[in-house]
């Protein structure tokens, strides 16, 4: 993976395997919670490992990009306001408002292929979210070495920690193909820049 630091986006540099039912852990959250005491419902999930094999697959046949954080939201009605990847933290209300302003639907994933794509930590389906939440269902994907993630995660909870009680949902979605890899063998690295200011590849 590398870092980039101009969209402040972690990205895929190095993938040597692939993996066939490699399981999967799911990472406890350790931040603020102001925005669960406020109201706004906050799920944990992950990538399936069909979603991952597919991913990484895709990658190492650069057929896809794969850059972390991403963040896709929905609507009430279901409908995709925000699309982005390699999302720069620091920018997601700004976003966010402008979208429910210009009100229009961006191309990408409809709510129930994103669905589809997770589940729990115990493999179950995220089908469940297809209920009658009315509000805006916010999908943010990380993974435990993308520090942007990380940041924008308390970024989003301070955010719906303000908004009306009950309007927000936040599903995070640990998608970290890194784990397949390094679950068959293979190796991943980043790409950190030390004090001297110059790039070096970092095995994780």
């Amino acid at each position: 993976m590398r870092f980039d630091r101009a969209t402040g986006a972690c990205a895929l540099l190095v993938l040597l395997s692939a993996c066939d039912g490699c399981p999967t852990t799911r990472k406890e959250s350790r931040h603020d919670d102001r925005a669960a005491a406020a109201g706004a419902e906050i799920v944990e999930a992950q990538w399936t490992i069909a979603t991952a094999r597919r991913m990484e697959a895709l990658t190492a046949r650069r057929e896809a990009s794969y850059a972390l954080p991403e963040v896709r939201a929905y609507d009430g009605k279901k409908r995709l306001l925000v699309d982005a990847r390699g999302f720069e933290p620091g920018h997601f209300a700004q976003t966010i408002s402008s979208a429910r302003k210009v009100d229009k639907v961006v191309p990408g994933p409809s709510y129930s292929a994103t669905l589809a794509e997770i589940e729990t930590a115990d493999h179950v389906t995220q089908m469940a979210l297809q209920d009658a939440h009315g509000g805006l269902t916010v999908f943010d994907y990380w993974a435990s070495w993308c520090v942007p993630c990380k940041k924008l995660d308390r970024e989003l909870r301070f955010w719906a920690a303000k908004e009306p009680r009950g309007s927000v949902r936040i599903v995070r979605v640990e998608a970290d193909i890194t784990r397949l890899t390094k679950a068959h063998g293979g190796k991943a690295y980043l790409l950190k820049r030390g004090a001297d200011g110059k790039l070096r590849k970092v095995e994780i």
